[in-house]
């Protein structure tokens, strides 16, 4: 006997647990729209059909999901299901690996800064050089940890290191329109919003970051012009993340590496090894 979902009769007894169509694609059941925000991924979580009084779950459909494994787990809970990604702490026994897969990732980048942050920017870990880095932007004073312990409220913050980067109008605009892209695809209660709010509040902010059309797009990426006293340096960076991780916090793990731009950075920083 033919399988119902393949039965024409019966599909006007299917029930999508939601559906909405992504762009570009048609007549495909795809994942949900939560209040203030609509996720569009080619899956069907669930249906009821005939004879049946609950909903199947389809992990074949689940599992070709596009999209963060948050966002899975919210459209598994809106359609009635528990979810099927895990959030493990980086602590955990069990992320040794990870730990170490990390510190070696680290080390190795010496003599140049690298760091490793969250999905809200909050530094993990960082190796010598990038402690190097933070206690020359800071002008060797005692940060705040709540200040320097986060990547875009180090820069963004009227108690970071403004100072200490001469092209910060740039890079503050660049990086809020990276943050707003962010807070926007999320869920109206994300705490990435809640950070766009309060760096946007901060006094001295550019106030045309959302629009500024005078940045040098002629230059291949961007770049960050360091300076303190009689010292100055440029340096850009690169971001990588984890492949393929069933983990939610390893799928937010960031690890920035810095690379000097001239030869003033490899000096500053080669000379301390």
């Amino acid at each position: 006997m033919a399988d119902d979902e393949d039965d024409p009769n019966q599909r006007s007894n299917l029930r999508l647990a939601a559906v909405s169509l992504a762009p570009g694609e048609r007549n495909e059941p795809v994942a949900a729209c939560r209040p203030g925000r609509c996720l569009a991924a080619p899956c069907q979580f669930s249906r009821i059909g005939p004879g049946q009084s609950k909903p199947r779950h389809d992990l074949r459909t689940e599992r070709s999901a596009r999209g963060p494994l948050r966002d899975r787990n919210d459209l598994l809970l809106a359609a009635g299901f528990a979810p099927t990604y895990r959030r493990t702490s980086l602590e955990a026994p069990e992320m040794a690996p990870v730990r170490e897969a990390l510190a070696r990732i680290l080390v190795a980048h010496e003599p140049y800064p690298a760091i490793v942050f969250d999905r809200l920017y909050d530094i993990v870990q960082a190796n010598r050089a990038a402690r190097r880095l933070i206690a020359f932007l800071f002008a060797e004073r005692a940060p705040d940890p709540t200040i320097a312990g986060n990547v875009l409220r180090s820069v963004l913050h009227p108690q970071g290191c403004r100072g200490a980067m001469e092209n910060w109008d740039d890079l503050a605009a660049i990086l809020l329109r990276r943050l707003r892209a962010e807070a926007l695809a999320a869920a109206p209660d994300d705490p990435l919003r809640a950070l766009l709010e309060e760096f946007t509040g901060y006094d001295g902010i550019p106030q045309n970051w959302r629009s500024r059309t005078d940045l040098d797009w002629r230059q291949p990426m961007l770049t960050v012009a360091f300076a303190r006293g009689s010292v100055s340096f440029g340096m850009f960076s690169t971001i990588a993340t984890l492949g393929a991780p069933f983990d939610i916090t390893l799928q937010d793990i960031r690890i920035e590496s810095y690379f000097p731009i001239d030869d003033r950075a490899a000096t500053f920083f080669q000379s301390d090894r």
